[in-house]
């Protein structure tokens, strides 16, 4: 009795889990891109803004 009520409560916990980490996987993978954005962003504006004074 006690062992089909641990498999039962076991199943609705892995299900819940597997829910949760493919719900965080796209959040995270975007946080990630917006990183590199933003280090991408910070290293070509000063050589943009060189090339502005040099001319």
């Amino acid at each position: 009795m006690l062992n089909r009520i641990a498999a039962t409560y076991e199943s609705e916990v892995n299900r819940s889990v597997k829910t949760m980490v493919s719900l965080t996987e796209p959040v995270l993978i975007l946080l990630i891109g917006g990183i590199l954005v933003v280090m991408v962003f910070s290293v070509l504006l000063p050589i943009f803004n060189i090339d502005m004074f040099a001319r």
